[in-house]
């Protein structure tokens, strides 16, 4: 990647960050950019591809769930040098760090809203597996052959569940069966978790040095609501250690729809011997949820989420960090993906975040889509809870 001047048609952060800084200041309002790395497709930069994880068969990712390797020394090297610059260069209150990936196995089974949608995942496509984990892994003891063994093995079990074709004990038995002769699924699962988590200390760390005392906050993907796999390696506690706030995703507008859609993609393999009701009724219990049947988050328009997952959400994040100094900032949706909401849905979320002990809301994502009477309906409510 070799740095180049800006050309015809190129995006001018400088230029719209001095045109954003300037509104801003008017208001008495602070900027904290939001840098993401997340699930999107791979920016057509030269060079960039080579900072992308390598699936099992040696060939580079372009797409969620790929990305760039945590453990690439080169991503590494860009990721300081981004948050570094814009600490330095840019008017700025806070950075907040977003990422919407997870490991290898949580890959591979899909799990994740519509990770089970034609084209969506591959179990032959997960990663990482380059030069750099394969050196890291060594140093720490495991046993390289064996974990790319370990994800082969579970290759055809999920390429046959997609097709419909049940093992003979059934999904969930082969499944583990699967995971007990091959625990290194495990151990690269939480080698990935591991190396996730050591960038975003760096961010933390960074970010500091460059400004000491300045904010650093995490996104927390809204698949922390489905994926009991995903929950267990997000925990809140670790965010502890260097994170001075969060945005947890309790976006209530979309979660319907993306919660049927996660029961959809995960009974096609561990969990597909039971059906799509029963799927989401074990959802509902281990997740601490309550919300409407599959055949109701099925229809259209897509129903939302109630304001207690939010309260819910909301609460299980502030006691997760209880006792430290990080803060809870949860994301509120509002017509996210799905444009459901009221200015009715948006009053009873934003109540929702306070009563369950929130430090203040980030309202999610585009504010293009949400609405002025969804936007009034915030500042009614913050007024009336005396916060505004």
């Amino acid at each position: 990647m070799k740095p180049q001047a800006l050309g015809p048609g190129d995006f001018n952060l400088p230029d719209a960050f001095q045109k954003i800084g300037d509104e801003t200041k008017k208001r008495g309002m602070k900027i904290i950019p939001w840098m993401e790395e997340d699930n999107r497709a791979r920016p057509q930069i030269k060079g960039f591809d080579e900072l992308y994880e390598v699936d099992l068969y040696g060939r580079r990712t372009s797409h969620h769930p790929g990305g760039p390797c945590l453990n690439n020394p080169y991503f590494r090297n860009l990721l300081v040098a981004q948050v570094e610059d814009f600490v330095r260069s840019y008017d700025v209150a806070g950075i907040q760090r977003g990422t919407e990936r997870q490991g290898p196995l949580g890959n591979a089974l899909g799990a994740w809203h519509h990770g089970g949608d034609p084209g969506h995942s591959d179990p032959g496509q997960t990663s990482c597996f380059c030069e750099y984990c394969e050196a890291k892994a060594a140093k720490q003891g495991i046993d390289f052959a064996r974990v790319k063994k370990a994800y082969l093995a579970l290759e055809p079990f999920v390429r046959d569940g997609r097709a419909g074709k049940r093992p003979r004990d059934g999904y969930f038995v082969e499944f583990w069966r699967i995971l007990l002769r091959n625990p290194d699924l495990l151990v690269w699962e939480e080698f990935w978790s591991d190396s996730m988590r050591e960038t975003q200390r760096l961010v933390s760390t960074t970010a500091k040095a460059a400004r000491p005392g300045i904010p650093v906050g995490y996104h927390i993907w809204q698949n922390i609501s489905f994926s009991p796999f995903y929950r267990a390696e997000q925990d809140y506690h670790t965010f502890m250690e260097y994170a001075d706030f969060l945005k947890p995703a309790t976006y209530d507008n979309p979660a319907g729809e993306r919660m049927a859609s996660f029961v959809d993609s995960v009974t096609q393999n561990v969990f597909g011997d039971l059906s799509h009701q029963q799927m989401l009724d074990f959802e509902y219990s281990v997740m601490d949820l309550k919300e409407k049947s599959y055949a109701e988050l099925k229809g259209r328009p897509a129903p939302r989420f109630s304001s207690d997952y939010v309260y819910g959400e909301t609460k299980r994040s502030v006691d997760g960090v209880a006792g430290s100094n990080t803060r809870i900032t949860p994301g509120l949706g509002i017509n996210v993906q799905e444009h459901n909401s009221t200015p009715e849905s948006v009053r009873d979320c934003v109540e929702a975040i306070f009563r369950a002990g929130g430090s203040g809301l980030v309202l999610s994502t585009a504010y293009s889509a949400m609405g002025p009477e969804n936007l009034s309906a915030v500042g009614a409510t913050l007024r009336e809870l005396k916060l505004a």
